[in-house]
Formats: C-alpha cells, sequence, structure tokens
C-alpha cells in the first residue's frame, strides 16, 4: 500500500497523486509540488490516504510543502496577469484585423459540472451575446457530436454532467448568426475577468426602460460560481450596504464614478477603507433576490445631483459597457 493525496492544477483539471511526504493534507488545502511543468501550486482534492501499489502507474512526487499565504498571493496575482496578457491579445488581434482566433476552449470535466454551465460560457465568450435555452440545447448536442460523445452523456435532470475526467473542446459556435462581439467583445471580456471564476458569463444586460422585450434592469448580472473573489477594478474607497432586493452590496468610488456589486455573500472591506485595484473586494454570493449564485453589478457618474447614493457619495446610473468604454478601464 502507498499513501497518496490527490491534487489538480486547475478548475475541474484532471487529479493526479502525490506523495504527501509525511505532511497532513485535507480537501480544500493548497499545496507546493514539482511536475513536468516546473514548480506549481495546486488544491488538494482529496487528502492522505492508502491506495494498492498496482494502481500507481508512475513513481510518485513528493510534496513539497503545504502552501502558505504568500504562495497563494502568488498565485492570484499570476492568475490576474494571465487574463491581462488573454484581454491584450484579444485586443491585438482586433486592432490589426488579423483573420485569426485565440485557440477553442478546452476543459476537462470533474463529475459535478455541467455542460449546460460550459456552453453558456463558451457561446458568450465568442459571441458576446445572452443565452437563451434553445440556444444551450443546440451548442450542448452539437458539441458533444463534434468530441464523438453521445448527446445524452451524462445526462441527469435535464442536464449533461459528463464523468470525472471527460475532455470536451468548445468551439466557436458559426452556426449562430447573433453576435455582438465586434461592438462589446472587450466590454464582456473586462466584465467577466473581476471574479476569480474562469467560466464566468453575463446573463443580463442593462436596460434603461421596461419594453416588450426586456424589463428595466439598471446594471449587468454576472453569473459565477457561489464564493468566488470578486477584484476591484480600480483603487478607490469602499462604502458598504444592505437592502432587501440587492442584498449585501459593495461600492467603489474615486473621483468621476462609482461601481456597486449586489447580493454579496462576504464583505471583505469595511466602510471608508481605501482599496488597491485587484484587491479581493468581497464574494459572489446569493443575498437579497436573486435565483442563484451572481454579481449585479451597477456603474454610476458622481454628480451632485444625482437620484441614488453609496456612502456620502450621490451619483445617476449609466450602462456598464458604456462606463467600459467612457472610462477605457484596463486589467489589474
Amino acid at each position: 500500500m502507498a499513501e497518496i493525496v490527490e491534487i489538480r492544477f486547475k478548475e475541474g483539471g484532471k487529479v493526479y497523486y502525490f506523495d504527501p511526504d509525511g505532511k497532513a493534507l485535507k480537501r480544500g488545502d493548497h499545496a507546493i509540488v514539482e511536475t513536468a511543468r516546473g514548480i506549481e501550486c495546486g488544491e488538494v482534492v482529496s487528502g492522505n490516504r492508502e491506495i494498492a501499489d498496482e494502481e500507481i502507474k508512475n513513481p510518485l512526487k513528493p510534496v513539497i510543502r503545504k502552501a502558505t499565504e504568500e504562495d497563494l498571493r502568488t498565485v492570484e496575482e499570476n492568475h490576474i496577469k494571465e487574463k491581462k496578457a488573454l484581454k491584450i491579445c484579444e485586443e491585438k488581434i482586433a486592432a490589426h484585423g488579423l483573420d485569426m482566433k485565440l485557440c477553442d476552449v478546452e476543459y476537462t470535466f470533474d463529475g459535478k459540472e455541467s455542460m449546460q454551465r460550459l456552453s453558456r460560457y463558451a457561446i458568450g465568450r465568442f459571441l458576446s451575446v445572452i443565452t437563451d435555452e434553445k440556444m444551450v440545447k443546440q451548442y450542448v448536442q452539437e458539441t458533444l457530436k463534434e468530441n464523438g460523445y453521445p448527446e445524452d452523456l451524462g445526462l441527469t435532470n435535464d442536464r449533461n454532467i459528463p464523468p470525472e475526467g471527460t475532455v470536451v473542446k468548445f468551439s466557436k459556435p458559426e452556426y449562430i448568426e447573433s453576435t455582438a462581439s465586434d461592438s462589446i467583445g472587450n466590454a464582456w471580456r473586462y466584465w467577466t475577468s473581476i471574479v476569480s471564476d474562469s467560466i464566468a458569463y453575463i446573463t443580463e444586460f442593462y436596460h434603461e426602460k421596461q419594453t416588450k422585450e426586456f424589463r428595466q434592469h439598471n446594471g449587468i448580472d454576472l453569473a459565477s460560481r457561489q464564493g468566488a473573489r470578486i477584484l476591484a477594478p480600480f483603487a478607490a474607497k469602499a462604502w458598504t450596504s444592505k437592502d432587501e432586493r440587492g442584498g449585501i452590496i459593495i461600492g467603489l468610488v474615486r473621483q468621476k464614478d462609482v461601481i456597486l456589486f449586489m447580493h454579496c455573500d462576504q464583505l471583505l472591506y469595511l466602510d471608508g477603507q481605501d482599496v488597491m485595484q485587484g484587491d479581493p473586494i468581497a464574494t459572489v454570493g446569493v443575498t437579497g433576490h436573486t435565483t442563484g449564485p451572481h454579481a449585479h453589478i451597477v456603474t454610476g457618474l458622481i454628480d451632485p445631483n444625482g437620484d441614488k447614493r453609496i456612502g456620502n457619495v450621490k451619483y445617476r446610473v449609466i450602462d456598464p459597457m458604456k462606463w467600459y468604454y467612457r472610462f477605457k478601464p484596463t486589467l489589474f
């Protein structure tokens, strides 16, 4: 028998065996190990346990150490740099009119995530559109077919949950003609990058007034896993509030504008504290009126005659997409 711990290096990624080397690790811990790519930090998905020797295909590499707070900060900084590099690359492709695109999205399922959620992310990433059930259903079927899987792969209660270890490549759906990627693609990628969830996606846009097609909606909704950290898009002063509809709210105020995140679970800053760009300020939650974990994001311009208030500042609401193109923010 051999003692092992199971570690993975990205959400939904493949799980690998390592020798704990006398260290006690539990599920949810992070550990520093050596891999073929060098020294990496991974999440422990199964703590110390014993397995039969014949289950081990290759010699086990030892865990170097349990990850420290400094290690985790470094991982977060690298994650932010990765998102920034991706955004710059996409902007360069668009600016030079290059007939090319970045690689397709490949995902290794963990036996818990659904094809439907990944499909909503992928369609949004490629086309910058809000998905509906019909669109998602067709995309799931086409994607499973393209990858050589049956349409009922992992089908449970109208959701496809592929078995752990299943690898699926998600490609741009050429048959979907509706696309806003040319007009708001950069803004879409920006907003979906301010939470620590690699498959976050927008579920509703801003609508100033109610119409036959849309309800009045004063911000955008960003679907994400519960507990994902919301990162400050700019340096500012934090203000918090709470109400029945918006739940737990954190707002960031600077010289000309404000941004609010609603439905938070946990606040990481207090009223009046200074926030640095890229700092985790709260976690995505389900407080207030909500049908699932997401951040309702409201942007505004500071205006002494504004009809909204956060802390001691009045402001008027503007479309978050227009806010993006007005202030041209950069990732952290």
